[in-house]
């Protein structure tokens, strides 16, 4: 059982934080940026000058100060200048939720290499205080249920022959993501994409549909049960025939719901991820 305060104890304050989706409080804003300022100052620098720096730690200092604080480079000394600035960003209550998580998400995407150091720090973060979004394919999602997040991770493994699978669900999840401008059409329309890139692989067939993925893995010797592979058909038809919600979504009269974007990318990473655990079964690949 979690632990409770004394004021939550005596019902002054609530056990549940409302999850926050729409903005960060000031007990979040702390914390992400004491994160923030451990990690930086164990894994970049504490504090020196940027002239004793090694050219690595160096040159994501810039990034950070020049890219993604937008500030003059030829003013840029020493590290506190990046630890203040981000001080700024992160606690100033008129800095706009969205532009904390920007920045955010800004480091997590660097190149450098403990980068996933923070990203799980931030991760964290936002488990602790109830924030309604996960770090996922090192994007800022808001996709909070663990079974979810596991079936997208899973499909953004995908490698070898999968991988134009595995771009379509990263550039589902980033169309979801979008925190400003999220984009559920085209997040459908990437999920459905990845589901026929991973049956045009299984069958050889630039033009195979899920019927036809299933009809070379029964063929490999993988038993799939009738029932499951006609439920599978029916769920691919849906996404894909002229009633489904494919046709629907070229109909720009209609609107895309989250919760519509949410179920394809989902469902379709689960489809790539039964698929390509049944091709590896059957010798596939």
């Amino acid at each position: 059982m979690p632990y409770l305060s004394f004021s939550q104890r005596m019902g002054i304050k609530p056990i549940e934080v409302p999850i926050q989706t729409d903005c960060l409080n000031e007990d979040t804003r702390m914390d992400i940026w004491n994160r923030f300022y451990q990690w930086f100052s164990s894994c970049v620098s504490d504090s020196g000058y940027m002239i004793n720096l090694g050219m690595n730690k160096k040159n994501f200092c810039i990034r950070i100060w020049s890219q993604y604080m937008r500030h003059d480079l030829s003013q840029l000394y020493t590290c506190q200048q990046i630890v203040d600035s981000a001080k700024k960003i992160i606690l100033l209550q008129k800095t706009a939720w969205y532009d904390i998580l920007d920045f955010c998400e800004k480091v997590v995407n660097d190149t450098y290499p403990y980068t996933y150091i923070f990203s799980n720090m931030l991760d964290n973060v936002f488990k602790a205080d109830n924030v309604g979004y996960r770090i996922i394919g090192k994007q800022i999602s808001p996709i909070t249920n663990e079974t979810e997040i596991q079936s997208i991770e899973s499909a953004l493994a995908l490698s070898g022959p999968f991988s134009g699978a595995r771009i379509h669900i990263q550039t589902a999840l980033e169309k979801y993501s979008d925190k400003t401008d999220p984009d559920y059409r085209n997040c459908v329309k990437e999920s459905i994409s990845a589901v026929e890139s991973m049956c045009q692989i299984l069958a050889d067939n630039p033009k195979a549909t899920l019927g036809a993925a299933l009809k070379v893995l029964n063929n490999s010797g993988i038993d799939i049960h009738s029932a499951l592979a006609a439920g599978f058909e029916k769920i691919y038809g849906y996404t894909s025939d002229q009633d489904g919600i494919r046709h629907a979504i070229l109909n720009e009269s209609k609107t895309v719901e989250p919760e519509d974007a949410l179920f394809m990318l989902v469902s379709c990473s689960a489809f790539c991820n039964y698929l390509q655990q049944k091709a590896v079964k059957a010798g596939i690949i």
